[in-house]
């Protein structure tokens, strides 16, 4: 017979699953329960959250082939990664502090307005609000505006106060002023927040994810998440074109400088050119001299006909005193040379006339003498024509002589002049070249000007647009379908944790299992069920009646 004292405890760590499933099935109302709890939390859930979106744009980085460097590291790039360098400079760049602000100043990204809807709250951007509002100052409001539109009456609410306005008309106030464009079809109610500078700029950096496409490619992609589609591509197509408006910017300097300098230079340059005209055209005026080759050309051809001059002359000199000489030798009246080249028409007259008289008294002394009163007469008119010749011949002697002593002056002006003419033409030829240099200067100066300008007009931004911004249609949060997996998992798994832990916490024993796994050499006799109903104890046909009559059986064949 088995007593206590022959009892085994028997620690059973197997695990019986079609047991384990039963146990768990058995309680399926409130796996269900749970299910069902959780759907409806996350439907509720969905519901009043607002859909993000993700707005993404692809700029490439040119490649500068324009740098004569650019040899240099075209080798060396894989080793050191200068590539990579260049994408963090334009990433850096593009989500620097002061290319942010300019975009929160552009977009007024600091002004957030919402419409207020009986179940959620979305964030209007633009086109979709009806008004416009502009702030006066850097106002930060916290608990914000309320514009309400009921029965076509728009009324707005700020610091505990309450407004009636105008559709056209602009309302203004010390911190903004709002106009009412066109008042919506249902009523609405508007919320308009406003943060400040850092804080917009903090939550735009927050949420703006701009990285490499790939390690060696040159593609930079630029991320944004917000619950507006349009705001998001505004912002990131803003972003862009700021980003490489500041690299035209940069570039442009460089070319406003070089106009500058250039500019500058011209004035100076311009100032010179004109005090070079003034000096040369002031020192051909103080020096007579016009063109220096044609000068002295006639000067030289001035002193050839001087000689010829003064040769004229001497010649006439010599043919006059020859001619006076001839004259005073003569004892008696003889003929006098004519027409040998004297230039005076006075002293050939007197000579031709000197030989008629000549001729008719030697005619006349052929057939008489000398004391007949017509030979007497002829020797008297001879002898005053003679001196009337050498009067003659002795004035124009003294006008060749005072001719002579002129061109003998003319001529040293002359050669003087002649020779200061290649001093003065050096002099000129410097003003000139110095002219020559500064109007050459000049002319390249305008093209260097002209050049600059163009390049700075035709500067193109370092990076180019693939994409503009663009946005999937599919929001990336919520996720309503992992959200609801997720949803269905909890509502199993909680109801399952709890029961495993009631399971391996009890300690009681609630079937004849139990015992027999628990207990080696146990026997059973067994079993009675628990009633509620104790009216049926009495029956003899009940199951406590025929429980107790199978233990009373199984005690007696137990019995020796």
């Amino acid at each position: 017979m088995n007593t206590p004292e022959n009892f085994t405890y028997i620690k059973n760590d197997a695990i019986d699953i079609v047991k384990e499933v039963r146990y768990y099935t058995f309680f399926w109302p409130w796996f269900l329960a749970c299910i069902v709890l959780m759907s409806i939390s996350v439907f509720v859930y969905l519901r009043y959250t607002s859909n993000t979106y993700a707005s993404a744009a692809i700029v490439q980085v040119k490649d500068a082939n324009s740098d004569p460097s650019s040899f240099l590291t075209q080798s060396a790039g894989a080793m050191f990664n200068f590539n990579r360098v260049k994408i963090d400079n334009f990433i850096t760049q593009i989500t620097s502090k002061p290319n942010l602000k300019n975009v929160v100043k552009a977009l007024d990204l600091q002004t957030n307005i919402y419409s207020v809807g009986r179940v959620k709250t979305t964030l209007n951007y633009r086109q979709d609000i009806p008004f416009e509002i502009d702030f006066k100052t850097d106002i930060t409001l916290n608990e914000g505006i309320i514009l309400k539109v009921q029965d076509e009456k728009p009324t707005l609410e700020f610091g505990n106060k309450d407004y009636t306005l105008t559709i056209g008309q602009t309302f203004e106030l010390e911190d903004f002023r709002l106009t009412i464009n066109d008042l919506p079809e249902n009523d609405l109610e508007f919320l308009i927040m406003r943060t400040s500078e850092t804080a917009a700029m903090a939550a735009l950096a927050q949420s703006l994810t701009v990285s490499s496409s790939s390690e060696e490619g040159d593609n930079i992609e630029i991320a944004l998440q917000g619950p507006n589609i349009k705001r998001n591509e505004a912002i990131i197509n803003s972003l862009i074109e700021t980003a490489r408006a500041d690299q035209v910017n940069e570039k442009r300097q460089i070319y406003a400088l070089s106009i500058d300098f250039i500019n500058s230079r011209l004035s100076s340059i311009i100032i010179e050119i004109d005090s070079l005209s003034l000096k040369t055209t002031g020192f051909k005026s103080n020096n007579l001299i016009f063109s220096p080759e044609a000068q002295t050309s006639n000067a030289l051809s001035n002193l050839t006909d001087l000689e010829q001059e003064k040769f004229n002359l001497t010649t006439q000199l010599e043919l006059a005193k020859s001619l006076q000489q001839n004259l005073q030798s003569q004892s008696n009246f003889s003929l006098l040379p004519s027409n040998i080249g004297i230039n005076s028409g006075n002293v050939n007259e007197l000579v031709v006339a000197y030989n008629t008289l000549v001729l008719e008294r030697n005619g006349l002394l052929s057939g008489a003498t000398e004391r007949n009163p017509i030979v007497v007469q002829l020797s008297t008119q001879l002898t005053d024509l003679k001196k009337n010749i050498l009067s003659s011949i002795d004035n124009y002697l003294d006008n060749l002589e005072t001719s002579l002593t002129k061109y003998k002056e003319f001529k040293n002006s002359t050669s003087a002049q002649v020779a200061k003419i290649p001093k003065l033409e050096a002099t000129l030829l410097a003003f000139e070249r110095k002219f020559q240099i500064a109007e050459n200067l000049y002319l390249f100066l305008l093209q260097k000007r002209e050049e600059a300008s163009i390049s700075y007009e035709a500067t193109l931004p370092d990076t180019r647009v693939i994409n503009h911004a663009y946005t999937n249609p599919a929001p990336v949060a919520p996720k309503r379908s992992r959200i609801f997996i997720g949803a269905i998992l909890l509502g199993l798994l909680l109801p399952f944790g709890v029961l495993y832990i009631l399971k391996i916490t009890d300690s009681k024993i609630h079937t004849r299992e139990d015992l027999e796994k628990s207990f080696h050499n146990l026997d059973v006799l067994g079993e009675i069920p628990y009633l509620e109903d104790t009216s049926s104890l009495m029956d003899a046909r009940g199951g406590f009646a025929e429980s107790a009559r199978i233990i009373r059986s199984n005690i007696s064949y137990k019995l020796p």
